[in-house]
């Protein structure tokens, strides 16, 4: 059994230590290869942006040209696996199932066409083409569902196992948007912003720009000790609830205490359980269009979800298709509850 002295770590140490890890730690793919997946977000991002990671100049101070390879191969494979909300489409296998199919293809693309899904597939295909994987965040709000996808160097994950570690999306917001957030506690949103706000950075502490009224909030996703929630929520926990794992979701800030350093006061704006606020669902798509689940209260249609890219012209090959099956028990068109997170096979990419 657990005790509190062995394993009582509250949510704002784990963030601290899951941001130093993933900074400046590496993962050993073999005996004599590192692997930093911080390092190569920052790297990809310095290529397609023509820049060199060993400075602008060279030993004499002359500046280093950069021929750039990468943003052609971006572009084409952007191209080449681009679809649009017309490609989506649900057929029925079953000919019992032909107007249902038809009605669900109709109720999709109103939500498609409302939440700008077209918009959202263009995020994603230009995130795959870039990074070789893609992060989707869907979330329920006001009885709708919506996408998104949400940048990798916005992300703390684990470098080997994404699905079974806590994820962490970084945020950076003003003192109005966190005021408008009824779903935060207003007596730390209060203590938060009487703190002194601080600039916008990087994972770096590199500053972003001179505006200097931004506050670094972290929002915390994962299966975590049940002692974590009640520590976060303050109360106190029993020795079995450190044995006890649930799904979580935190939205925390902290600042350093500067007269002792290495202490900090924590903030938490949100701490609950999965099913206590709209879910957030983080699903990384790696090579290709993977895999996207909808639900409704209506029975399942047994069907196929065709995304089909149209040739142009005589623009070279066909493009490639996907056909999504779909489940009885697994698939509906809505999106009130959400799938579980999926593994992620492959790291972001040159």
């Amino acid at each position: 059994m657990s005790t509190p002295t062995q394993s009582a770590k509250t949510i704002g140490e784990m963030v601290r230590k899951a941001e130093k890890d993933y900074i400046s730690g590496e993962t050993t793919i073999s005996e004599y290869v590192q692997f930093s997946q911080y390092d190569n977000v920052n790297r990809i991002d310095a290529y397609l942006n023509s820049k060199h990671t060993s400075g602008l100049t060279d030993s004499q101070g002359r500046e280093k040209p950069f021929f750039n390879i990468v943003t052609g191969a971006v572009n084409i494979w952007y191209r080449a696996t681009d679809i649009d909300r017309k490609n989506v489409r649900i057929k029925a296998t079953k000919a019992k199932d032909v107007m249902g199919a038809y009605l669900a293809s109709v109720h999709l693309q109103q939500w498609m066409k409302m939440d700008n899904f077209g918009v959202f597939l263009n995020d994603w295909g230009r995130t795959l083409a870039r990074y070789g994987s893609a992060v989707t965040k869907f979330v329920e709000k006001d009885g709708k569902l919506h996408a998104s996808i949400v940048p990798w160097n916005r992300l703390i994950t684990d470098t080997i196992d994404f699905e079974q570690n806590i994820k962490i999306e970084v945020l950076e917001l003003t003192e109005a948007q966190l005021k408008k957030n009824k779903s935060y506690n207003a007596e730390m949103v209060e203590a938060l912003c009487y703190s002194a706000a601080t600039a916008r950075t990087l994972n770096n502490n590199q500053r972003k720009d001179n505006k200097n009224d931004y506050f670094k909030v972290y929002e915390v996703h994962g299966e975590m000790p049940l002692a974590t929630l009640l520590l976060a929520q303050g109360k106190e926990p029993k020795d079995s609830d450190y044995d006890t794992y649930v799904q979580q979701m935190h939205v925390i800030s902290f600042t350093a205490d500067v007269p002792n350093k290495g202490d900090y006061s924590d903030f938490t704006l949100y701490s609950g359980t999965r099913g206590e606020r709209p879910v957030h669902d983080y699903t990384p798509h790696q090579g290709g269009w993977a895999r996207n689940e909808y639900r409704s209260r209506r029975a399942p249609i047994r069907g196929t979800v065709d995304a089909e890219p149209q040739r142009k012209g005589n623009q070279g090959p066909a493009r490639p298709s996907l056909k999504a099956h779909i489940p009885n028990e697994r698939r509906e068109l809505r999106g009130t509850e959400r799938a579980p997170f999926h593994r992620d096979r492959r790291h972001p990419r040159t």
